[in-house]
């Protein structure tokens, strides 16, 4: 009975464990489009704002509407809402508002489905969440499916608030079309839409209202799907595929200081001797991904010399970012990175963007003990920013899960994928797969492009003969002496010159004699 219970008790922790594996949700390529109050926390981001007139103001973290705005006056973001099935919210916008003033039957609106950062209130596929002020304080939804023909949704209600007091909102506009608003958290007003609010955000009025909005944070979402490749590069013939991958080291205190494909136990492996920050990366971006590789050869501990000198340095830690911005990075670019996975000289597994903090490890796999002599095959996964950490030795068949963690902004990031090292490094990387992941990805076909640097073969030089003219009785002039004999005809013509001078002199003076 009791080694029944065992089994069960055994069996209910394997549930227990892969149940806490699992990503909570399926959202291939999902992230968030975040606009929020850094966007004017000293100025007005133009790059995420358009602000027509000019006179909507970004203060002290503040965005000011003054009391002199018009019905032109409007703010609207550049980013634009679009319908992600990955998702059940469409757009959603929370933020304090401040009505200080306005005129009676005056409107401040809230405009979603905007076709366009110069749009006016009133236009074709927009819907408008008005405050209006009625005696007090109301709000209402409208929409509209043909330019200045309203359609309402939610009639006037009461805002819950008055006017020169400020008031949390939070508006939600969802997949299926309906819309929940909320002031001081507490539902005010609720609606179906007629159509998906898919385009830009934007704060519209009717004129003179003069308001301050602090505190904003308007979140829609995304799907990225990049276009990209599966692929194995194994280094073969000396090369990789340029079209696919490309390498970068800096300079070492070590000498000799490379990384280069190299031949290691009859395969051909990128090598990595004494070199500095390198990197090797894609060329292709990618979101949900999973990458793959074999370190056959890791460097555990000091090579000296017979005076105790070090030749090579036991290996630094390596590891893999993704979601890179750039993909040539500069020196140690990691740093820029969403996120980096390095594994540590401790043999633990650390996520650098979350401050080095242990995001895997096993008692089994000691990568980096000095008494170990075997490679090891590195797997590391982004699926709906939940990042999956597997290692194996390379003679074992499957690999182990080791750590599992959710992104720091819980989002999967799009840009290139790197495999980083910090100098000095001397270890070799080699089998490096790369799997899209997304749902429905959007593959491409690469062709091959040699990484060796191609040296043009020599030119085929090929001798003329000399040819000499045989000299004729027609032929027998000597060019050669046209310049000296130019020069000797240049001072006779200056002799005779100075001569004939002389001699006019001396007939004027007799003449200048006589006039006196």
């Amino acid at each position: 009975m009791r080694k029944t219970w065992k089994i069960i008790a055994s069996a209910l922790a394997v549930c227990m464990l892969c149940f806490c594996l699992t990503p909570y949700e399926a959202q291939a390529g999902l992230s968030r489009v975040i606009v929020d109050s850094s966007s004017f926390a000293e100025e007005l981001n133009t790059a995420i704002w358009n602000n027509p007139e000019g006179d909507v103001v970004a203060q002290e973290g503040k965005l000011t509407f003054p009391a002199e705005s018009s019905k032109y006056t409007r703010l609207i973001t550049k980013s634009m809402v679009q319908r992600t099935e990955e998702s059940t919210e469409l757009v959603s916008a929370d933020f304090t508002v401040n009505l200080k003033s306005m005129p009676e039957g005056g409107e401040f609106i809230l405009g979603f489905g905007l076709s366009g950062i110069e749009c006016l209130s009133g236009e074709q596929g927009q819907i408008e969440v008005a405050f209006i002020r009625n005696g007090s304080m109301q709000v209402a939804v409208r929409s509209y499916e043909n330019a200045g023909e309203a359609v309402t949704i939610v009639e006037p209600k009461t805002a819950g608030f008055s006017l020169g007091s400020s008031a949390k909102i939070g508006i939600s506009i969802k997949n299926d079309k309906t819309i929940v608003i909320e002031a001081n958290g507490r539902n005010i007003a609720t609606g179906t839409l007629p159509f998906d609010a898919e385009g830009s955000v934007g704060f519209f009025q009717t004129g003179s209202c003069e308001v301050e909005i602090t505190e904003l944070l308007i979140q829609s979402f995304q799907y990225d799907r990049p276009e990209n490749s599966n692929f194995t590069e194994n280094f073969d013939g000396d090369a990789y595929n340029a079209n696919l991958l490309f390498s970068k080291a800096s300079a070492s205190p070590y000498v000799p200081s490379t990384m280069s494909v190299e031949s290691y136990e009859g395969n051909d492996v990128m090598w990595y001797e004494n070199s500095g920050s390198a990197q090797i990366g894609t060329v292709q971006m990618y979101s949900n991904f999973e990458i793959t590789f074999d370190v056959p050869y890791l460097l555990r501990e000091n090579i000296e010399d017979e005076n105790e000198n070090i030749l090579y340095e036991k290996s630094m830690w390596f590891g893999v970012s993704f979601g890179d911005e750039l993909m040539e990075c500069v020196d140690n670019g990691y740093v820029y990175s969403p996120e980096m996975v390095y594994f540590n000289r401790d043999s633990t597994v650390r996520s650098f963007a979350q401050k080095n903090k242990i995001v895997a490890q096993s008692d089994k796999y000691k990568f980096f003990d000095e008494n170990e002599t075997r490679g090891l095959s590195v797997k590391v996964s982004v699926v709906d920013a939940i990042v999956t950490i597997g290692v194996k030795w390379i003679d074992e068949q499957e690999f182990t899960t080791i750590g599992q963690y959710e992104t720091a902004d819980s989002q999967t990031p799009l840009g290139y994928v790197h495999i980083w090292t910090c100098g000095p490094a001397n270890f070799a990387i080699d089998n490096i797969q790369m799997k899209n992941l997304d749902d429905n990805p959007s593959l491409v076909e690469v062709e091959y492009k040699t990484s060796k640097f191609e040296v043009p073969e020599d030119y085929d030089y090929q001798e003329d003969e000399m040819i000499f003219r045989e000299t004729s009785e027609k032929d027998t002039f000597n060019w050669y002496l046209i310049i000296p004999c130019a020069a000797v005809l240049g001072l006779l013509i200056v002799g005779i010159t100075t001569l004939i001078a002389k001699q006019g002199k001396k007939k004027g003076g007799n003449k200048n004699h006589e006039i006196q």
